[in-house]
């Protein structure tokens, strides 16, 4: 999250191509799909308590601690959709895309609360301070990003003039 909106933003190093940029957010978005799928592999591999496939994908099946479930599968399935409408952007046009898109915000608070509420080292200093971290920084990042954004929005706009020359 915290590479995509530095990245698209105002942070985007200018030696880098735009291009480039999207295959890198497109990259680490497919890597954090793999860390996904060995995640939900991993719990149904579990010794003392594994999960069963129903529980992995259907909220409020498994009994114990039904919360955290609910949170991880939740974020699964905003997740979910966010990489279809990715891969379906020419679809979908622009707007809905971007609309999509925004509930990446969603799925990183239903992951982060998942990791939290289900998390065995969530007790650990180390642990709290990385997601407090990654919570800052991305906190900072779209700040920045919505204000560039309003501020763009703020200047006025070029007009024509005669002869097909613009004037500021």
């Amino acid at each position: 999250m915290c590479l995509g909106v530095a990245l698209t933003g105002w942070l985007r190093p200018p030696f880098l191509a735009r291009w480039r940029i999207g295959d890198l957010h497109q990259f680490t978005g497919l890597l954090g799909l793999g860390l996904l799928a060995t995640h939900v592999s991993v719990l149904i591999g579990l010794r003392d308590s594994p999960f069963t496939v129903l529980e992995l994908f259907v909220p409020l099946q498994r009994q114990v601690n039904p919360l955290a479930p609910l949170l991880g599968i939740s974020a699964l399935y905003v997740v979910a959709l966010i990489t279809a409408a990715s891969h379906a952007r020419r679809l979908l046009g622009l707007r809905l895309w971007r609309a999509v898109h925004t509930l990446s915000f969603v799925g990183f608070g239903l992951a982060l609360a998942h990791a939290v509420a289900a998390g065995p080292d969530a007790s650990s200093t180390w642990v709290n301070g990385l997601y407090v971290t990654t919570v800052v920084v991305l906190a900072v990042l779209t700040a920045c990003r919505v204000r560039l954004r309003f501020s763009r929005s703020q200047q006025p706009a070029a007009t024509a003039a005669p002869f097909g020359r613009r004037v500021r």
